[in-house]
This record gives C-alpha cells, sequence and structure tokens, in this order.
C-alpha cells in the first residue's frame, strides 16, 4: 500500500481557520514532515490563496465543506430542506475551486424517522451538486464521510450498509461520491473498522485515524469529541492504530494508494508540539 499521510487541520490547528499566516506555516509545518495533505475548512479574507500555498509545497487540499454545514443546520438529507442544503454546497464548491481546491467533502445530514424519504432527497442533492459542476466545467471529486446514527452526529450514514447501497445508488445514476471512512465513527456505530472498509473498499480510498472514548458514559471525554491517540481507555491507541495498519496493508495491495489523515482536537497549548508528539509515536505510518 502506497500512503498519502494528510492532516484535518481545523482541530489540530485552530488559527488555520481564518489567518493565512497560520495556514501557511502548519502547511510549512507539515510538508516538513512528509505530511502531503491538508484537510480544512479556510474562511478568512484571503482563502483563495490556500491552494496555491499547498500546491507550491507539493501538497494537496481536501475542502471539508462539513464543518460549516453543521454550522448552518443544513443537512443535504433533509426531505424539506435539501435544496436548500444543496445550494448552500454548491457555494463551497464555487470556494473550493476558486482556491484552487478540487476536492469536497460532505455528510449526509441527520437521520429522521423517515430514512427512506431521506435517502431520496440526499440523493436529489448529491445530484444538484454534480449539476452545478458539469455546469460550471469543475474537475472534482466528492467525497463523503459517513458518521454515527446512534451515539454522536446521528447521521443518515451512517451504518455502512447503508453507505455501501447509496454509493451503489449513486454510481448507477451517474452522480458518482467517493468515501472517507472514520476509525471513530465506526467505533461509534458499533462497527467493526476494517469489516466496513472492506465492504466498501470499491468507494473508499480516504482513511481518518481518529480517536473516541465511548466504554465511560460518565466521562466528559464521552462520544465523539476528537481526542488524542495518548488518552486512556479510548478505542484507537498507538497499539490499535499499528494494528489497522497491518490490516489496511493487506486490504489495499502494494500498488493501491491510500490517504490516511490524522484527525483529532488538540486540548494542549503548543499544536505544534501536540502534532509532533502523536507522529512521532506512529512511525508505522512515516
Amino acid at each position: 500500500m502506497k500512503i498519502t499521510r494528510s492532516v484535518c487541520t481545523n482541530m489540530a490547528f485552530p488559527d488555520t481557520r481564518k489567518n493565512l499566516d497560520a495556514f501557511r506555516r502548519t502547511a510549512e509545518f507539515l510538508a516538513e514532515r512528509g505530511i502531503r495533505s491538508m484537510e480544512f475548512y479556510h474562511d478568512g479574507p484571503e482563502a483563495e490563496k490556500t491552494g496555491a500555498i499547498l500546491s507550491g509545497l507539493g501538497m494537496s487540499g481536501v475542502f471539508i465543506g462539513v464543518i460549516p454545514s453543521k454550522e448552518q443546520k443544513l443537512d443535504l438529507c433533509s426531505t424539506d430542506l435539501w435544496q436548500e442544503a444543496a445550494r448552500y454546497y454548491c457555494g463551497l464548491m464555487d470556494a473550493a475551486q476558486s482556491a484552487g481546491i478540487e476536492t469536497l467533502m460532505f455528510n449526509s445530514g441527520r437521520l429522521s424517522p423517515e430514512a427512506d424519504r431521506q435517502l431520496d432527497a440526499l440523493s436529489e442533492a448529491v445530484a444538484f451538486i454534480h449539476n452545478h459542476a458539469d455546469k460550471k466545467g469543475y474537475s472534482f471529486t466528492l467525497v463523503l464521510e459517513p458518521g454515527d446514527s446512534r451515539m454522536a452526529s446521528f447521521q443518515l450514514l451512517g451504518p455502512y450498509p447503508r453507505v455501501l447501497a447509496f454509493c451503489e445508488r449513486m454510481a448507477k445514476n451517474q452522480t458518482p461520491v467517493s468515501l472517507t471512512m472514520d476509525s471513530a465513527h465506526s467505533a461509534e456505530e458499533g462497527e467493526n473498522f476494517t469489516e466496513a472498509v472492506r465492504a466498501v473498499k470499491k468507494y473508499c480510498r480516504h482513511i481518518h485515524f481518529a480517536n473516541c472514548l465511548i466504554r465511560d458514559k460518565t466521562s466528559p471525554l464521552y462520544g465523539d469529541q476528537h481526542v488524542g491517540f495518548d488518552y486512556p481507555d479510548t478505542e484507537w491507541n498507538y497499539e490499535a492504530l499499528k494494528h489497522l495498519k497491518n490490516e489496511l496493508d493487506l486490504l489495499y495491495p502494494e500498488e493501491e494508494t491510500l490517504k490516511i489523515a490524522l484527525e483529532y482536537l488538540c486540548r494542549e497549548e503548543d499544536p505544534y508540539a501536540c502534532f509532533d508528539k502523536y507522529w512521532k509515536a506512529m512511525p508505522f505510518l512515516a
């Protein structure tokens, strides 16, 4: 397996969202450590320059539309408001393209008792976004990140069988999506992560190494709080991630490329030292 190393930077380096100098400094810092991708949302005054910064360092970007859409409470699977949500994502796509970023990440939105109708709405929304891209002549990849349906984010997608069925539906409709599978979300869903990735592998070339604490409901860190990899009693410590990496090596043959991103919330004063602490503890990704 060939690895493209990536980092979700908004939580790990929070100043990067609004400040272009912080974005540049972080990109240079990560590039020096062999990171070749940043997954981010930036809406500062010079956001259109982010892509040029990355390309100048030999890096690529993933524009995380999930962040602002959650803030705006816009769900692509809403049976009533999917058009509003889809138009919002089209604006995010415009912003990403203006910055030279060709990958846009989305999620389904929150689950309701009308799951079947929501799946119809979501498929309409994805088709709407594809149509916008076609009209604009964009070259882009639309990436779905499934969440959990029962613990924290209560996403329609969700359980991996439903995720797989949706991807197959969109491929049949010629409005394809690819997948970013997240190790924490699978744990929160009660699923085996390797089993989930194996099932959806046809659509998945992107993984998030993320951690969660779900064994103690009384803990203030319970749920999908993006804890670091050294926290006790969590699902994905270093040894678990090393074992996962070995399983992924078997699942993705030598000639295949998989993007693996670290996703965590920095709760320390120095985000650069925090990253180095985690990175040095993961030589299996180096």
